[in-house]
């Protein structure tokens, strides 16, 4: 299951700082500042639970991004366009040291990729974006982001959000669909499937 952190008790929030993770500020925030953040609006924390383990959680902000010759390299979005893009940001994505390289990061960026497509339909969305850690960066190439530039430890990462037009024109639209739909079935997302699919007119 996918939750919420504000779905959690302030007592099994506490109980996150006893799981392992490589990345001791990742653990401190999960545990001292998610469930806060959430309540205030600022970010939102999603918790994978499976058979009462936490696997890991992953936190998103709205955010925006100036066009510049790779980002228009990378979206084709024309230069002449005055206004910055808007996206959707991975904050934080960790999965706890038991549970890596088993599969679950890339369960969250399908996550990330479904709740960009829903927020395009609503209120647009051109990407999502994420500051990678360098030890992570392998991680996001397979998950098919792109690097835009590399500064002060963190590679700050693209990856485009597919729009109707574009799926049109995929080779693969029903192996596509089908991930999207197998994902919303396990996770409870149903509505998201029903949604995508109308709007991309498949």
């Amino acid at each position: 299951m996918l939750i919420e952190i504000s779905n959690f008790s302030i007592s099994e929030i506490k109980n996150f700082s006893s799981l392992k993770c490589k990345h001791k500020e990742l653990l401190n925030y999960l545990s001292k500042y998610a469930l806060s953040h959430s309540k205030k609006g600022l970010f939102k924390t999603y918790i994978l639970k499976i058979e009462n383990k936490i696997i890991g959680y992953i936190s998103f902000s709205m955010a925006t991004v100036e066009i510049n010759p790779k980002i228009h390299e990378i979206t084709t979005i024309s230069k002449n366009l005055k206004y910055n893009l808007p996206a959707l940001k991975i904050t934080r994505l960790c999965i706890f040291e038991e549970y890596q390289k088993q599969g679950f990061g890339s369960i969250f960026i399908t996550f990330s990729e479904i709740l960009a497509i829903v927020l395009q339909m609503q209120i647009g969305c051109k990407m999502l974006l994420v500051d990678a850690k360098i030890d992570a960066q392998n991680f996001y190439i397979k998950n098919g982001f792109l690097e835009v530039t590399k500064e002060n430890g963190t590679i700050f990462m693209i990856k485009k959000v597919i729009t109707p037009n574009e799926f049109k024109n995929m080779e693969d639209k029903e192996e596509y669909l089908n991930n999207i739909e197998e994902f919303c079935n396990i996770f409870n997302y149903s509505n998201f499937y029903y949604q995508i699919r109308e709007y991309l007119k498949y």
